[in-house]
């Protein structure tokens, strides 16, 4: 399993939070190739009891506005 995540931005107002960052997931075969891209990722985060948890989560791969199609191969 290959997961490799960049140092996220991350911005906080009171109880709220947001951090987003780009994430490298896919998996390494036994030949040592790999399937891999980058997806963008979020987290929103909300502080309670005096802990941050998270309220939602997202991931998504950047797709071409021109065609729809999803663009795996593309580099940070």
């Amino acid at each position: 399993m290959i997961v490799e995540m960049q140092e996220p931005d991350i911005r906080v107002s009171g109880h709220l939070g947001v951090a987003r960052f780009l994430i490298r997931c896919g998996i390494r075969k036994d030949d040592g190739t790999e399937q891999a891209s980058w997806m963008r990722s979020s987290y929103h985060l909300e502080k309670r009891d005096g802990q941050w948890r998270i309220a939602h989560e997202h991931f998504s791969v950047p797709f071409d506005f021109d065609n729809g199609e999803a663009q795996f191969g593309l580099e940070p």
